[in-house]
């Protein structure tokens, strides 16, 4: 994500060559978020709700490119290249994809503090795993639970 963020800043230089350096370094810094979070899913849902946190990624993922085309619609007209020189719109635009990863980090890191119970089981860190698990998945401290949901996630 920082690597994005970076990327979409580095937009706002204007210079062509920068410009494309860094659209190339966004659309790298997309897909592997595409990756990135289909890897969190599955370390981190419960399996019931696996397949809907997949719909709503893939929703969320599917409405991001809807809005950057609706923004396109805000811009001048391509054959108007004095409005296009002149006018600073895409700057705005561009300026909402690095707020929209810090956002991501923020709420990333205010509601998942603990790394995933599969990290503490490699590392051999047993109890940060079944604790990971209790926050995960909702178990009342039933031990057998807690057990058998570590043995799946091995």
């Amino acid at each position: 994500m920082l690597v994005g963020i970076c990327g979409s800043l580095l937009t706002l230089i204007e210079n062509w060559g920068a410009f494309l350096t860094a659209k190339l370094i966004v659309g790298v810094a997309i897909g592997l978020t595409g990756v990135v979070v289909a890897r969190y899913i599955e370390e981190w849902v419960p399996l019931k709700w696996f397949g809907i946190s997949q719909a709503i990624s893939l929703t969320c993922l599917q409405f991001g490119v809807l809005l950057s085309t609706l923004f396109g619609s805000i811009l001048p007209d391509e054959e108007d290249e004095a409005a296009l020189e002149s006018n600073k719109t895409w700057r705005i635009i561009f300026l909402l994809q690095p707020a929209l990863y810090l956002t991501v980090l923020i709420l990333f890191y205010v509601f998942v503090r603990i790394d995933p119970p599969k990290f503490y089981l490699l590392s051999g860190q047993e109890h940060e795993a079944k604790e990971a698990v209790q926050h995960i998945y909702i178990t009342n401290g039933d031990q057998l639970k807690i057990d058998n949901i570590l043995t799946f996630i091995q």
